[in-house]
Order: structure tokens, then C-alpha cells, then sequence
């Protein structure tokens, strides 16, 4: 287990390492395809990129990325095995395709903008939903397969469950009661209620796992109770 430990310590360095170079990715597109879907700038580029971090905070969040790391190891059991390497390029690869659906547009959006998203904001948005239900559905019929239902339920409960309730206990202002939920936070929840080992669990952990690495390197690893 020791030398588990380690060698996912190493990976998600090399994650964070990818992370920062998606950052700074120029893209140029010319067709007119490209300058309707995404946002470009004034060179017709495709810039990703929205927070300039100094090396110091590069640092700083790659510490702290690295114990998230540990206990996504413990609790999900995610490269328990050698041959879980399969799964990593998995990662690898959700990391840019984030990073270029977030230059989408009309997807620029979040919860602190209440419903009014534009169609394709809603669209995008329910298809994830409906991804979310269909990986927490299948790893809630593993789990009542192997016979570890309500341990499972109850962690998904207790995680839940104690996010709202220190929320609502310390952070909710009545008198502006917007909120901001992380996209790098759903992804490492998510990742956490992907522990059955089986390779469908595995997969969905890697799509999970690499949207956590992709906020927290093209954004910042911020607040996860940013009240905006």
C-alpha cells in the first residue's frame, strides 16, 4: 500500500504539471466553425486560461491537491492495483477536453446565475446530470450486488449531508443567500462515490478525477464554500 501511496502522489504531480500547461494552450482557429463556437480572442486564438498563479501558488496547490489525493486513494481504493494504470490516460485526456468545452459558447455559466442559463447551458447541464445519475445508479446496483448498499448510501449521505449542514451552520447569508458550487468540487465528490472496482466505476472515477485536476489548475483550488 506504501508504495501505492507514492506513486499516486508522483501521478497527480504529473496531472497538476499537465494541468498548468492546458493553462497556458493557444489554440489558433481561423474557420469560421471554430469562431462561432468558441470564445476567441482578438487573434482568433483559443486561449485557455483564467487565473495567473505564481509559482509559489502552483506550489502551494499542488501540496494540497496531493493530500485530496490520499483520501480519494483510501476511500474509492483507485490504483489499488498495478493494472489501474489503464484508467490514467483516461484522466490525462479529460484534463484539455474540460478545458475546451469550458471555451464553449454559451457555457459560461454557474449556479450563482440562478436559472438563467441560455438552451445550451441547459442542455449541457442536464446530459451531465443524467452522466451523474447513471454512474452513482450503477455503482448503487454494485453495490447492492455485493451486498455493501447501506454503507455506500451512507456515505454518499454523510458527504452530502455534512457539506449543507456546515453551510447552512457557518456560511449562509440570509441577506445574499447566492452561492457558487466548484466544478473542481463536483468532480472530486464525484470521484469519491466511484469506489466499486469494477472498470465502468473506474472510468467514470478518471472523467471525475480529471475534472477535478482541470479546475484546480486552469482555475485556483478556491473556497469550497465561496459564497459567489
Amino acid at each position: 500500500m506504501y508504495s501505492q501511496v507514492l506513486a499516486w502522489s508522483y501521478i497527480n504531480i504529473i496531472f497538476m504539471l499537465v494541468g498548468y500547461k492546458v493553462m497556458n494552450m493557444t489554440i489558433n482557429c481561423c474557420c469560421l466553425c471554430c469562431n462561432k463556437i468558441f470564445i476567441l480572442n482578438a487573434r482568433n486564438q483559443l486561449k485557455i486560461g483564467h487565473s495567473d498563479k505564481t509559482n509559489l501558488e502552483k506550489g502551494d496547490t499542488i501540496c494540497r491537491v496531493i493530500a485530496l489525493s490520499f483520501i480519494s486513494l483510501v476511500v474509492t481504493g483507485f490504483f489499488t492495483y498495478w493494472y489501474d494504470v489503464i484508467y490514467l490516460p483516461i484522466i490525462l485526456l479529460t484534463i484539455p477536453t474540460f478545458a475546451i468545452i469550458g471555451e464553449v459558447r454559451g457555457l459560461q455559466t454557474s449556479c450563482s446565475n440562478g436559472c438563467k442559463w441560455p438552451i445550451l447551458s441547459w442542455i449541457v447541464y442536464i446530459l451531465a446530470g443524467l452522466f451523474v445519475l447513471c454512474s452513482l445508479g450503477f455503482n448503487i446496483y454494485i453495490s447492492y450486488k455485493e451486498d455493501y448498499l447501506w454503507y455506500y448510501l451512507g456515505g454518499i449521505l454523510g458527504v452530502i449531508g455534512t457539506y449543507i449542514i456546515i453551510y447552512f451552520s457557518f456560511v449562509y447569508n440570509k441577506e445574499d443567500p447566492q452561492y457558487h458550487l466548484h466544478h473542481w468540487l463536483i468532480g472530486y465528490i464525484m470521484s469519491l462515490f466511484m469506489i466499486c472496482n469494477n472498470p465502468i466505476s473506474k472510468v467514470c472515477f478518471a472523467i471525475y478525477y480529471g475534472i477535478f485536476i482541470e479546475g484546480v489548475t486552469v482555475y485556483n483550488l478556491g473556497s469550497i464554500f465561496e459564497s459567489i
